[in-house]
C-alpha cells in the first residue's frame, strides 16, 4: 500500500508542478485530490498517528523525486522547454 501512496503523491506533485506560464485549475484540483487520496490511503493502512507521519515522509520523498525528474527529464512529467 505504501507504493500506491507514493505513486499518488508523486502524481499529485507532478500535477501541481508549475508549468511554463501557469498550471491549469483542473490540473491543480487533480493534484490536490491525488494528495488527499494518498493521505486517506496512508491513514487507512497505519491509523491516524502513524499514518500522518508516514504520509509526510512519503510526501518528502515524492517531492524530491518530482524535483529531480523535472531537473533531469522534464518531458517525463509533461513539462517541455
Amino acid at each position: 500500500m505504501s507504493a500506491v501512496v507514493f505513486a499518488l503523491a508523486y502524481f499529485g506533485f507532478a500535477c501541481l508542478a508549475p508549468h511554463r506560464r501557469r498550471t491549469p485549475f483542473t490540473r491543480q484540483m487533480i493534484g490536490a485530490a491525488a494528495l488527499f487520496f494518498a493521505l486517506a490511503g496512508s491513514i487507512a493502512e497505519r491509523g491516524w498517528s502513524i499514518g500522518f507521519l508516514v504520509w509526510f515522509g512519503i510526501l518528502t520523498i515524492a517531492a524530491l523525486a518530482v524535483a529531480l525528474t523535472l531537473t533531469y527529464a522534464p518531458r517525463l512529467v509533461g513539462h517541455h522547454r
